[in-house]
């Protein structure tokens, strides 16, 4: 006993001992330096005030979201039983002066019926694409799924009533009519063709015709060898003169890939050449060479080719043949011997 008494008559002794006061001088020492420094009045009212108008919108906005709510819960709690009246409503005979007769709401929807079969009857189309002749088309891709709407609406009402499907078509008028204008092409890019030699100085050494991309040269009234990248060397069996008339004709590579859009432009490199002899009596010379070059364009060969979008008409438009002339002279100097009497 007398040792529990004496721990707790020190553990009172001990806590009689302790103090806050130095803590309470920190608070106070903080606060006061709060008050002085940091005392805005104006703006804590400011901040207060809007915090108020918040919460005052707060609880407007809370108040008509319930409002709302209520509305719709009992709108939508007694949908079915208004929906159910209105039938009723509508299906009980009413006097109407309609035809002379009482008609309900059934009745009704018997006429338009009839009304949406007679229309679809009469504008039942006699042909329809499958999504696959659609894709191909140059459409929107809105456009494209309008078009299958209707497709699979017709092949769905077709079998819905029993009533023969239109016939079906993989060729839209569009590709016929681009099919027609490349079948044109091909007829006329393959017609036999003459091409007239013009007027020219020495010898012909060589005649070299470009065909366009996609062609190639299929037969000549001379024999031609291929030089590759659509170049081909015409071979002629003796001498040439001006006015001489060389015809040939054009094949094409794949049709599949036939350009509707470029013209076919053939173009004729012809080379020339001419020895002159020049001797100077002065000196000797060593032997050298000299070649000139000289262009000439000649005029439009024939046959005709008109390459254009959308269908044949009666005016043909010639090609544009380019006729280049390429003339070497070779000039030879030779030695003079110089001779004593």
């Amino acid at each position: 006993m007398n040792t529990r008494e004496q721990a707790l008559s020190n553990y009172d002794k001990d806590f009689s001992k302790l103090s806050v006061e130095k803590q309470l001088s920190q608070l106070a020492a903080i606060n006061t330096q709060f008050n002085n420094n940091f005392s805005e009045p104006a703006i804590w009212k400011e901040t207060t005030d809007k915090a108020s108008s918040y919460n005052k919108d707060i609880a407007k906005l809370l108040e008509s979201l319930k409002k709302n709510n209520k509305e719709i819960d009992d709108t939508l709690s007694n949908y079915d039983t208004k929906i159910r009246e209105a039938v009723e409503s509508s299906l009980a005979k009413n006097p109407s002066a309609v035809d002379g007769a009482n008609k309900t709401l059934g009745s009704y929807i018997k006429s338009l019926n009839t009304s949406m079969q007679n229309q679809i009857t009469s504008k039942w189309p006699s042909v329809y694409y499958d999504d696959t002749t659609i894709n191909n088309l140059s459409l929107s891709d809105t456009d494209k799924q309008h078009l299958k709407n209707i497709s699979a609406f017709i092949r769905w009402y077709s079998k819905k009533i029993g009533k023969d499907l239109p016939t079906l078509q993989s060729t839209t008028l569009e590709n016929e009519e681009f099919s027609q204008l490349k079948n044109d092409i091909k007829s006329k890019s393959t017609t036999k063709r003459e091409l007239t030699l013009p007027s020219f100085e020495g010898k012909i050494s060589k005649l070299k015709i470009t065909v366009p991309s996609g062609y190639y040269l299929k037969e000549s009234n001379f024999g031609f060898s291929d030089l590759g990248g659509g170049s081909y060397q015409v071979s002629f069996p003796g001498e040439v003169s001006p006015g001489m008339t060389i015809s040939y004709t054009l094949g094409i590579k794949n049709e599949n890939d036939l350009n509707v859009l470029s013209p076919v432009l053939v173009k004729y490199q012809l080379d020339t050449t001419e020895d002159v002899k020049v001797i100077k009596e002065d000196a000797p010379y060593v032997e050298k060479d000299k070649i000139e070059n000289e262009t000439v364009h000649a005029a439009p060969v024939s046959p005709a080719t008109s390459v254009a979008s959308g269908s044949s008409t009666p005016d043909v438009q010639k090609p544009t043949e380019i006729i280049t002339i390429t003339k070497t002279i070779t000039t030879t100097k030779i030695n003079q011997t110089e001779k004593k009497f």
